[in-house]
């Protein structure tokens, strides 16, 4: 169809479908996200960073294809610059914060990613740790969900005594890396 005199041709519009993707995140909740199917990796990363807050510490932030082949579980670092994959079912795109030992002090979204990240690895096996290291790991965890038992049935020593005014999280994440430090950097 020509549109004026000068017989130039209409230009036809740019079609782009728009699809909701599932974002994964190591404490193993998700969001829904809407993205046109040319938007890059970069942008929907950008993207969850404004949703979820998260405000230092961005630019270790990335996001993963996860997959499970013989029963191994493999992960993909997907480049900024690549459009974002459609991702079909047992595959799965993970939003992770890789470990970074800066101090995330003020920022609890941030310090509560490293925490699940760093929880997860050691569930996986990744760091060496004895039974009793765990069950006192688990103790940590029960305090913290379910507060202080009650005084007179339990004993508090001193060196934890301090970490109570703490936030949960920040708790937490000191307690597993004082035990990362004692176990391989003695």
């Amino acid at each position: 169809m020509y549109t004026d005199n000068t017989r130039t041709r209409e230009q036809p519009h740019k079609r782009f479908s728009v699809y909701m993707l599932d974002i994964n995140f190591a404490d193993q909740s998700s969001k829904k996200f809407i993205v046109a199917s040319d938007t890059k990796v970069g942008e929907l990363v950008q993207k969850i960073i404004q949703k979820l807050g998260i405000t230092q510490d961005f630019e270790s932030l990335d996001l993963f294809e996860a997959r499970v082949i013989n029963s191994v579980s493999l992960e993909r670092y997907l480049r900024n610059i690549e459009v974002v994959p459609r991702i079909l079912a047992p595959a799965k795109l993970v939003f992770i914060k890789r470990i970074f030992f800066y101090n995330n002090k003020n920022d609890p979204s941030a310090l509560h990613m490293k925490f699940i990240q760093l929880r997860a690895d050691v569930l996986r096996g990744h760091y060496a740790f004895s039974e009793r290291d765990f069950h006192e790991l688990d103790a940590f965890d029960l305090q913290i969900s379910y507060g202080p038992p009650a005084p007179n049935k339990f004993y508090h020593s001193n060196e934890y005594q301090f970490a109570l005014s703490l936030s949960n999280v920040n708790l937490l994440f000191f307690i597993f890396i004082r035990f990362l430090v004692l176990k391989y950097h003695p």
